[in-house]
């Protein structure tokens, strides 16, 4: 590579004015641009020396008549691209050029690339914003208008008009814009005034064409968005504090926001997102989640701009999900245009949850109190419910985890756990240690009787939900009858969704109790004990809900987990294909969230020994190992931390059952286990640990020798090989 040159610095001059020797000087350094941009996209063997040679090259004062003029003379895009991102490299640092009017000269860039390229177009209306956040706040207003004015004469220049503004948002909050934070919320302020004159020009672009309006929503969202950084709304957010509180955005205030024109072709638009265009249906979805992020409140005001939002998901809904009705019973194709469609309605189904709560309550009380609710009412709100629990029975994690989502922000909402984004404009709010800060003084602040009062009075309203919830959940941790024979099905994704799941039925506990959910799944269990063949998988996901109730529910105080514990010993195992690891492990969860109850009561304590020692584990080695090379090794570990929490939390009552005629039988048999070499040496560690427990609580030394001699004996055969 050749080194490195420039022209000796001096104040830069618009090209035609320069001398002609300078002018063949920014010749030659455009050159060795061009030729280093090539050799980053083609001479792969040094593309970190040309990335250096670029990235120095940027830092130069000089690279300002060099940009100038490549964008002007250049024909090939990655060039342009280039120079145009080099502009915003400089700007967003505070590089800035001596004299000469910068805004006139990107302007002129803007209007040779407004038609395209888009990447080029992109990076100079980025310069744009960048340089006008240098400029004096007194600006702001008016060069914003002036571009509007500039590129709003003609059809052609609208989409890089949008663009710009679409800019404008992202720029105020970049924190690679090294300007302090007192420019950047004057900016911000500043431009928020022509917030009117902004959504008109977006209601215009959107009866072009279907990308210019598809541009033009995006847009729209992300000024949505901007109105956050109104400082009279982050007034409300931090009197709020960490909890959440009460606030509305000026836009809603107004109560004219769901009836303009471009909010409603949103509107529009998504519920018709069955058939839409997706990037049109995207940026649709954008509008609505930033409508209802624009108040935490139930005025008037606040209800209407909010009913939109509702109807337009539950409209939507009432096209798409019927399509999906196979996707309750068999797992859908993770990539489908179905699914994709669906998960744009599922990603604004799933930040509904709070304000589901919210208008639930409100609706409740009001009526309550003789005040009749306004819209969206009851009805609307309990379509929205059955949409989210649509969502939660789909078999597609990635759709399900939607509904889930749906319920944890309702149970976050009633639990007072609602946490709010971080704000780009507080400077102190992003210092280290400043969250902890506000949250200590939240809870600090808090009036812990009035919350509970609070929840205590939501808890009616909300139950009959947070049931059908429940409801939902254990349809939707079910695993598919024959696992491995269902291509869209995987193992390792569906786990982690199902822990995911376990986190709101263990909260949902908090509002319909343990004993509810209990009882629930003790229904169920009789209805499919009486079936014949005993579903496998209906049984597991019994299991799986029970184990999420296990740490909010006193333990020996119910009958179903007695009787499951009962019948542990006595359902159909399988022993071919992947369900023969899965049931194995639903019984190894039980115990092991059941060792508790289990060192309470000797005689299902030695049921479950028994099978443990003499069924369950014995069964294991010989399984399949599943699709999944580490299924069996979990499977393993799994049922030999079950036998060794059992043997720890039990070990006194082992030691003392019929006189010592137990721990015997049981020391022996997982003696056995362990002096078999087809188990993990991992999971015989744990065995022996278990072993060790037990004899760790007999009084009798003689016992204990004697046993430990059998122990040593029976570790002979397997260790021989290694002593030699």
């Amino acid at each position: 590579l050749k080194p490195l040159w420039f022209p000796a610095p001096r104040r830069i001059r618009p090209l035609s004015t320069r001398e002609p020797s300078a002018r063949r000087a920014g010749a030659m350094a455009a050159a060795q641009v061009r030729l280093h941009v090539h050799g980053l996209h083609s001479d792969f063997a040094n593309t970190n020396a040309h990335s250096q040679w670029l990235q120095a090259f940027q830092l130069s004062p000089e690279a300002w008549s060099v940009v100038h003029e490549l964008l002007l003379s250049s024909d090939e895009v990655v060039v342009q691209h280039f120079a145009a991102h080099s502009l915003v490299t400089k700007l967003q640092s505070g590089h800035l050029p001596s004299g000469g009017s910068l805004r006139a000269e990107l302007m002129q860039y803007l209007r040779r690339f407004w038609q395209g390229p888009i990447a080029v177009r992109k990076q100079l209306a980025i310069a744009i914003v960048d340089h006008a956040l240098w400029q004096p706040a007194s600006d702001d207003a008016l060069w914003l208008a002036d571009c509007i004015e500039q590129l709003s004469q003609s059809m052609d220049s609208v989409p890089c008009l949008v663009e710009l503004l679409g800019v404008v948002p992202e720029e105020a909050s970049n924190r690679k814009v090294v300007v302090d934070m007192q420019r950047r919320v004057a900016f911000a302020t500043n431009v928020l005034q022509l917030s009117k004159v902004v959504f008109e020009t977006f209601t215009k672009a959107s009866l072009g064409s279907g990308e210019l309006a598809t541009a033009a929503l995006r847009a729209c969202a992300r000024w949505l968005h901007f109105q956050h950084a109104d400082p009279a709304l982050r007034g409300q957010k931090r009197l709020g504090g960490v909890g959440g509180a009460p606030f509305t955005a000026d836009l809603i205030k107004q109560g004219t926001l769901q009836e303009h024109p471009l909010v409603q072709r949103a509107a529009q638009a998504f519920s018709e997102l069955a058939t839409v265009d997706l990037e049109l249906g995207r940026a649709c979805a954008d509008v609505m989640s930033e409508i209802h992020g624009l108040t935490r409140d139930k005025t008037p005001q606040a209800r209407a701009a909010l009913t939109l939002v509702v109807q337009a998901v539950v409209a939507a809904g009432r096209k798409l999900l019927p399509l999906t009705q196979a996707g309750l019973e068999q797992w859908m194709p993770p990539d489908g245009e179905l699914a994709v469609r669906t998960a744009i309605l599922g990603r604004l189904v799933a930040e509904l949850g709070g304000l589901f709560a919210r208008l639930t309550i409100a609706d409740a009380q009001d009526l309550v109190a003789g005040t009749p609710a306004m819209p969206p009412g009851k009805p609307l709100l309990e379509e929205l419910a059955e949409v989210a629990l649509h969502f939660c029975r789909l078999r597609h994690t990635d759709l399900a985890k939607c509904g889930l989502d749906f319920w944890y922000g309702v149970l976050a909402q009633h639990l007072g756990a609602t946490v709010e984004e971080d704000d780009p404009f507080d400077e102190e709010a992003s210092l280290p240690g400043q969250r902890a800060k506000e949250a200590e003084l939240w809870a600090k602040s808090r009036d812990v009787e009035a919350e509970a009062r609070r929840r205590e009075t939501e808890k009616p309203i909300l139950r009959p939900y947070i049931e059908s919830m429940v409801k939902a959940h254990w349809q939707s941790v079910r695993f598919p009858p024959e696992p491995e024979q269902d291509s869209n099905f995987d193992w390792d994704e569906f786990v982690r969704f199902r822990e995911m799941l376990s986190i709101n039925i263990t909260e949902a506990c908090l509002v319909v109790t343990p004993r509810w959910i209990i009882d629930h799944i003790g229904v169920l269990l009789e209805e499919i004990c009486t079936k014949q063949p005993i579903s496998w998988r209906d049984i597991d996901a019994c299991v799986f809900v029970l184990t999420g109730v296990a740490s909010r529910a006193p333990a020996g105080e119910d009958t179903v987990i007695p009787k499951l514990i009962e019948l542990l010993p006595q359902f159909p195992y399988a022993t071919e294909g992947f369900k023969a690891l899965l049931f194995r492990n639903a019984a190894s969860r039980l115990i092991l969230f059941t060792t508790g109850y289990l060192a309470l009561h000797p005689a299902p304590c030695k049921l479950i020994l028994k099978f443990l020692t003499l069924q369950h584990l014995p069964a294991i080695p010989s399984l399949p190992r599943g699709p999944d090379p580490d299924a069996k090794k979990y499977s393993e570990a799994l049922a030999c931390d079950a036998l060794k929490m059992l043997m720890t939390a039990a070990r006194k009552g082992i030691v003392s059952a019929e006189n010592g005629g137990v721990w015997r039988d049981v020391i022996s048999a997982v003696i056995g286990l362990v002096a078999d070499p087809r188990y993990n040496v991992d999971c015989r560690a744990q065995l022996v640990f278990g072993i060790g427990q037990v004899l760790s609580v007999l009084e009798d030394w003689a016992e204990l020798e004697q046993m430990l001699d059998i122990f040593v004996s029976r570790m002979e055969v397997p260790l021989a090989p290694l002593l030699n």
